[in-house]
């Protein structure tokens, strides 16, 4: 009698789990199923049945992932994993450009995406450069149309996908990688940490040690290398050759000397120079395997050196504010 009940638990539990993955990967706002009819985007849910076969994909930014209700229930009951398991093939396609990006969407049927309400008022969906491309996907661009919006704890905004006659040409899966030699995980990870303040309660936060706008090279160490390496690579046969533009600061803001940067690949070499408040870059084209190499063309300096009252001894050569990864070959 225990082990018949036992099997009909299981067995009904096993379907349960089976319908909310079909729901979650199908209709994860319950536009066909009709989940979540109490939550805050009743009005945007209204909106969308005006659209036949309507999907919408969920969007964010580095720091508001979990501001979408969604997102922020199936992580307290599930995970972080379970929430993120399809999304990094979007985060993908959105580092390869406002113009592939809207073709991935439109490839994959995508007729709308859901965005939080700080995404929406900085106007762009943006994620600072790490194992992939800078990802900067402007929302005022001709690519998506605010068709509707949502207040309260988790407002967001939703967004038409405009396919446009330009952007017929399907696309295939994005996935790529960049490495980075010479530089500590603080250069190019965000940081997630997780602390347990309660019974099955969860604080959540998400950094990035440098700072979400720059990340900083320092002068050579005994365990690094005076130099930067960026690697791309990719077993995708149509991102096999792509741009590479990589945006370089100087350090120390306002106060920052003249430093002179060089760079190698096999696309050629040069040199740039930086000055306060003047961004520079750089643009090569790598085949897959291929790298960039950046090095000091000038002694990098103390910042006591041109600021006395700065005792620090650590000494900052420049900064690398994006890396843009754009394809050059078809993308089909």
């Amino acid at each position: 009698m225990i082990n018949n009940i036992f099997s009909f638990f299981r067995r009904n539990t096993t379907w349960l789990i089976i319908g909310l993955l079909v729901i979650l990967v199908v209709d994860p706002l319950g536009v066909l199923a009709g989940n979540f009819l109490n939550d805050s985007y009743s009005q945007i849910r209204t909106e969308l049945s005006k659209t036949k076969n309507a999907k919408v994909q969920l969007v964010a930014s580095w720091d508001d992932f979990y501001s979408l209700e969604y997102n922020n229930y199936w992580r307290a009951e599930m995970s972080t994993e379970f929430v993120e398991r399809n999304y990094v093939e979007v985060l993908d396609a959105a580092s390869l450009g406002g113009d592939f990006f809207n073709r991935y969407l439109v490839s994959n049927n995508v007729t709308h995406i859901l965005v939080p309400k700080s995404s929406v008022s900085s106007g762009r969906i943006f994620h600072k450069f790490g194992r992939r491309g800078t990802i900067d996907i402007s929302l005022d661009s001709a690519y998506f149309k605010e068709v509707s919006n949502s207040s309260g704890p988790f407002a967001a905004a939703l967004f038409q996908v405009i396919e446009s006659s330009e952007n017929v040409r399907k696309v295939t899966s994005p996935k790529y990688s960049l490495s980075w030699v010479g530089v500590g995980s603080e250069f190019y990870e965000q940081k997630n940490t997780v602390t347990e303040v309660g019974m099955y309660s969860y604080d959540y936060n998400t950094y990035y040690e440098n700072g979400s706008d720059v990340s900083w090279f320092y002068d050579q160490t005994p365990d690094r290398p005076g130099y930067l390496d960026l690697k791309f690579d990719t077993n995708n046969p149509y991102l096999e050759s792509v741009n590479l533009e990589i945006e370089l600061v100087a350090a120390y803001g306002p106060n920052a000397p003249t430093h002179v940067v060089i760079y190698k690949s096999n696309d050629g070499a040069g040199t740039v120079t930086l000055k306060a408040g003047a961004p520079q870059k750089i643009s090569v084209t790598v085949q897959k395997n291929g790298s960039v190499r950046l090095l000091n063309g000038a002694p990098c300096r103390l910042p006591s050196s041109f600021e006395a009252s700065d005792a620090s001894l650590s000494k900052i050569c420049f900064g690398v504010s994006a890396v843009s990864v754009t394809p050059l070959g078809p993308t089909e």
